[in-house]
């Protein structure tokens, strides 16, 4: 079985929070699926 590895760095809250000085929109569901699909696999 190949195994994968997901290295994730310095995901700032900034970020992801819709009030944030840098928002990204869809970051916050973009990491709620990346913390679905790490305890998945």
């Amino acid at each position: 079985m190949e195994k994968l590895h997901l290295l994730i760095i310095d995901p700032q809250r900034d970020f992801c929070d819709t009030d944030g000085a840098l928002s990204v929109p869809g970051a916050d569901k973009e990491m709620e699926r990346l913390v679905k699909n790490n305890f998945k696999n």
